[in-house]
């Protein structure tokens, strides 16, 4: 993403995404780039993306937009520590302790 808006718990992202496509009528199967403007509203974990695929007279008959979520789970970080001896090998779990 290229520019960014955030406040609280959430964002408004913008830029530019890259692709690659092949078509039968389009270069007959020649790989083509396929540069595509893509926007993003995030609230916490969940966002909506967009984009919009253009007319490209004698390729497609419209322009077409694109809608898509995505939702990031949480997830715990786990730490490995350098252990003191060869032997000993000690874990931590985020900042929480084990019950024993």
């Amino acid at each position: 993403m290229v520019h960014q808006c955030a406040t609280g718990g959430s964002s408004l992202e913008g830029g530019f995404f890259a692709g690659i496509t092949a078509r039968q009528n389009i270069a007959h199967y020649l790989p083509v780039p396929l540069p595509l403007p893509i926007g993003s509203m995030r609230y916490r974990q969940t966002s909506i993306l967009a984009t919009f695929i253009p007319r490209l007279p004698g390729a497609n008959k419209g322009v077409v937009a694109f809608f898509f979520g995505a939702y990031a789970f949480q997830y715990r970080q786990v730490v490995f520590s350098q252990p003191a001896f060869a032997e000993s090998r000690t874990m931590s779990v985020g900042a929480s302790r084990l019950p024993a």
